[in-house]
């Protein structure tokens, strides 16, 4: 797929978050799967029209070939049903960092939760308690959750469950489909705890600027201030 059309698209549609870019790339390693590439694919087809008349034509297009076969693969839902789940899990926080009134004493808390979310999602709860986000070993494998305990959404584990069930996919791909959940979570915690700014003092301690926090606030975070 060409980067440009896939740059076009999301800039079309509002864009995604760098998160959710480089994880999906992760996943899409793991099964040839990738929603963005789905998407630019649809969009072409729908092109021209808002009641979804086709734009291609000829079936040998390799634009038609290529959608004929993720709506005739019974697991492109199962992907679609993932990513419809998790994307809730990005929201909040991409939400407050567009919003125009001043909240950078939110800010650490809800990265700080954006993260657990998301490694609460394949680790062990084990493996979150009594830990700063920092200190999570989230690619120890002895500490990530087994395929089938994977949280993948409820829709999600129950059509799959429904697929293996008929016999309408394979357990190979039923399994492919949890490696590419984990590449997908792992690598969304790897590019979060690379880009946000967890380390930045002034967000620890902002809170104190909020009078309706400041009564869970210590004296280090007062002291940050006066220090300044």
């Amino acid at each position: 797929m060409e980067e440009e059309e896939r740059v076009e698209v999301n800039a079309a549609e509002g864009g995604g978050s760098e998160e959710e870019g480089a994880s999906e790339d992760d996943g899409a390693e793991v099964t040839g799967f990738d929603p963005g590439d789905l998407a630019v694919d649809v969009g072409h087809w729908c092109r021209g029209s808002t009641y979804g008349k086709g734009y291609l034509t000829d079936e040998k297009q390799p634009r038609f070939i290529r959608l004929a076969g993720a709506f005739s693969d019974p697991m492109t839902e199962v992907y679609l049903l993932f990513y419809q789940a998790t994307l809730p899990t990005f929201t909040s926080l991409n939400l407050l960092l567009q919003r125009e009134k001043p909240s950078v004493f939110l800010l650490y808390e809800e990265m700080t939760s954006f993260i657990r979310k998301l490694c609460g999602r394949f680790l062990h709860i084990s493996a979150l308690q009594g830990r700063a986000v920092e200190d999570i070993n989230y690619t120890d494998p002895s500490t990530q959750l087994s395929g089938q305990k994977l949280n993948v959404g409820f829709t999600t584990r129950t059509t799959l469950n429904r697929l293996l069930e008929a016999g309408d996919v394979t357990p190979q791909q039923g399994e492919s489909f949890h490696q590419a959940v984990l590449a997908f979570l792992t690598g969304a915690v790897e590019y979060a705890m690379a880009k946000l700014p967890l380390k930045e003092r002034l967000l620890k301690h902002a809170r104190f600027v909020d009078v309706q926090q400041r009564a869970d606030c210590g004296v280090n975070d007062a002291a940050y201030f006066v220090e300044r």
